[in-house]
């Protein structure tokens, strides 16, 4: 019994145990893989995002000092205020 078991440990067990952890590397490489390429993109999104933030600000800054005397006010007829 001994011998079939060592042949069977020699034939199937002991390769088979190799490449299921050549699999398992293989397997966290590509997942560690794909959690960098994940994290770049979400660094570059956030980099974005923080560019549009700071354009927006900006842009209110800019707007909050315009000068606002010599703008046109729309004003309405008392009829169409009326209906309201």
């Amino acid at each position: 019994m001994n011998g079939a078991r060592a042949l069977w440990n020699e034939t199937w067990s002991v390769p088979a145990e190799g490449s299921l952890i050549e699999f398992k590397k293989t397997l966290l490489g590509n997942e560690l893989l794909l959690i960098n390429r994940q994290l770049e993109q979400l660094v570059q999104l956030l980099d974005e995002q923080n560019v549009v933030k700071e354009a927006w600000v900006a842009l209110s800054e800019q707007y909050k000092r315009r000068p606002q005397d010599t703008q046109y006010r729309v004003t309405l007829p008392d009829e169409i205020n009326a209906t309201d």
